[in-house]
Parts: structure tokens; sequence; C-alpha cells
């Protein structure tokens, strides 16, 4: 039967190995249960109803909305056919509306690409899942401006981020040279010597008043819409550039 001192020895050793066991099986990690993810709304097949403007409705399982009269009043080349009541089917208001049409269409596939949309339609146009707003983004994509005219200064009109507008009459009565050469005619010798003075004073001028404002773009006032608003009239600041 064994000592008492054997007995409790092996009492102790029994106890030991369960508490042991105990603390093994506390300490192991709980079986992962694994969990099928819930499918978002958007990823699901969506039944096109409404116009599309962006991408196929065939097979569309993510799709998007946008307000699309919202977009058109907010592009810089709509704004100014608007603005001075042209119509979009002929002459300079076809011109400007070709160019609200492409600019909008490169803004939705932007934006569609960017969330890997595979439809966007006018708003209300998807049934069956979840198609979020993107008028917003859409409008942001946009241009800025939008120019008619040459640059005064800038090498394109596309992707202007900061324009000034200038009268170049007013600059022009303040250049001593140009109000002499107005007054020649072709063929007196100081015609074609004045004509490059004024010209090369003019233009050291709009690049200073650019440089100094950090301005990518200045163009004839009159000739710049903005969707953010009013453009900086810049010729009181070019005349001040001019050399005294």
């Amino acid at each position: 039967m064994g000592s008492p001192m054997t007995r409790a020895s092996t009492g102790w050793h029994v106890l030991i190995t369960a508490l042991l066991a105990l603390v093994s099986v506390a300490a192991a990690p709980a079986p992962v249960q694994t969990v099928d993810p819930v499918e978002p709304a958007f990823v699901r097949d969506v039944n096109v109803t409404g116009q599309v403007l962006y991408g196929s409705a065939a097979g569309a399982q993510k799709a998007a909305e946008v307000d699309i009269v919202e977009i058109y009043n907010n592009n810089p080349a709509y704004m100014r056919l608007k603005a001075f009541g042209l119509q979009e089917t002929e002459g300079r208001g076809k011109k400007l509306f070709d160019e609200a049409r492409a600019t909008t269409n490169k803004a939705l596939a932007s934006v569609a690409r960017r969330h890997g949309v595979d439809v966007i339609t006018v708003k209300g146009g998807v049934e069956g899942g979840e198609a979020p707003d993107l008028t917003r983004e859409v409008i942001e994509d946009l241009p800025v401006f939008a120019v008619e005219g040459p640059l005064l200064h800038g090498s394109s009109p596309r992707g202007l981020t900061s324009v000034g507008e200038v009268d170049s009459d007013q600059v022009l009565q303040n250049i001593a040279a140009y109000v002499e050469w107005k007054a020649l005619r072709p063929d007196d010798a100081q015609y074609h010597l004045l004509q490059q003075t004024w010209k090369d004073l003019y233009a050291k001028a709009i690049k200073k008043v650019a440089r100094d404002q950090g301005l990518d773009g200045i163009v004839e006032k009159g000739d710049v819409t903005s969707r953010l608003g009013a453009v900086p009239d810049v010729t009181r600041a070019v005349v001040q550039a001019l050399p005294s």
C-alpha cells in the first residue's frame, strides 16, 4: 500500500498532472470558425432601367448613378454655351456643346474606372442593387476652365488650374510704343520696329504677372468660363508690370 509519504507524493503528482492538462486546454486557441463573407449589395447583378451614360447594362454587376443635368450645369463649356444663349446644334454653340459632351464622358469614364463600376446611369436608373450617387465626384473630374480664343500666356487650354483674364486694349494704351505705332502706316520706317517693341513689352508684363500670381494661363477678358466662379482680372497688375 506504500507509506503515507509515498501516497502523498503520488497524490500530488496526479493533481499536478490534472492541473497542467486543464491549463493546456485553457491556453489552446479556440478553433477558427469559417464564416462566409457577406456579399455587398452592389456586386449582385443589377437591373438597369434608365439611360446608360457609361458602360453597358448587359451583365453589369456594379453600378452607379449620377445627376447628368447637374453635371452639365457644372461643365464650364456648357455653362459658357448657356451664358451666351447659344444653340447646341450649330456654329459656336455646337463646338462648345461637343466640348462639354467630350469632357463629361471622359470624367464619367475616369470615375467609373476608379471605382470599378460596370455601368453608370441617370438617377433612378438601377434596380436590384446598391448604386451610389457619384455626381459630385464626376463634377470634380471635369475641367475647371473652358477657354475660347488664344492663350496670352500658357501652353495649352487643357489642364489649366489657375487662370487670369486681362483687358489687352487697356494695357496697350499704357505702352507708348503702341500708341505711336497706331498712328503710323505699314510703309513707315518706324512701323515694324515699334510693333516689335510694344509686343515685347506686353509679353514681358503678362509673363511677370503670371509668374508673380502663380497663374498657368492668362486669356483675353471674356474668353474664359470657370465652374468655380469668377476669374480674376489681372489688367491692373499687367499695367503696373510695364516699365515706367
